[in-house]
């Protein structure tokens, strides 16, 4: 599906819905894997979604959540360097949005490669700092 924007001689008009030159929006889809991380079964929220005017089948949210957890497996499990010149063990408060905002520790991994490449090596999330925390870290 493409997305047509009308055009104005002064460039006065302003989408509402869209950032400029943005030309998908996929809250949709990143509410329907919210709504599934947070319990609810595909059935539950085909139903919610067909009370904003769209129709999406159990087996099509389903299948979203299956491409994003392909996803994160793969990254997971994806190939490393053998070498890295520097790792870099941080942790960083971020505002997370679960029933609220609130800020969570995400453990990071970072190496530098030979060629001085930074590259995020692994990241977890837990509600807080410490040492045990971080021996979960692959």
């Amino acid at each position: 599906m493409t997305l047509n924007i009308p055009c104005d001689r002064n460039s006065e008009f302003k989408n509402q819905t869209l950032e400029p030159y943005q030309r998908h929006d996929d809250t949709l889809e990143s509410t329907v894997i919210h709504l599934y991380r947070k319990g609810m079964t595909t059935s539950d929220i085909g139903d919610l979604i067909k009370m904003y005017g769209h129709h999406y089948s159990r087996k099509t949210v389903s299948n979203l959540i299956q491409v994003m957890e392909f996803h994160v497996k793969a990254y997971h499990e994806r190939p490393l360097n053998k070498r890295y010149t520097v790792v870099y063990l941080d942790a960083t408060d971020l505002p997370i949005r679960r029933d609220t905002v609130e800020r969570d520790p995400i453990y990071l991994v970072v190496g530098i490669t030979i060629e001085g490449y930074k590259e995020l090596l692994a990241y977890n999330i837990h509600l807080t700092e410490s040492a045990y925390n971080w021996k979960n870290i692959t």
